[in-house]
């Protein structure tokens, strides 16, 4: 079996690494994850820090984190 990334051999999203992956929030940050799916980091200074925001996400869990981050958002509007 093959791992499609976005689309499977039948053309549709669902059963994809992205159909999985993707619980966010906005169009935004759906397709932030698409483009770190289709194009991973290699840098290793910027990959320490998206696991260092992992780690912040698992110590304060998600809807902790998803509250601060809209606190930021309605602040934008």
């Amino acid at each position: 079996r093959n791992l499609e990334l976005e689309i499977n051999l039948s053309g549709e999203r669902d059963n994809t690494l992205a159909s999985v992956l993707d619980h966010t929030v906005t169009s935004m940050g759906s397709r932030c994850l698409r483009r770190w799916i289709n194009r991973p980091l290699r840098d290793q200074k910027t990959l320490q820090h998206r696991h260092q925001a992992i780690a912040e996400f698992e110590m304060t869990g998600i809807d902790t984190m998803r509250q601060r981050l809209q606190h930021f958002r309605s602040k934008k509007s």
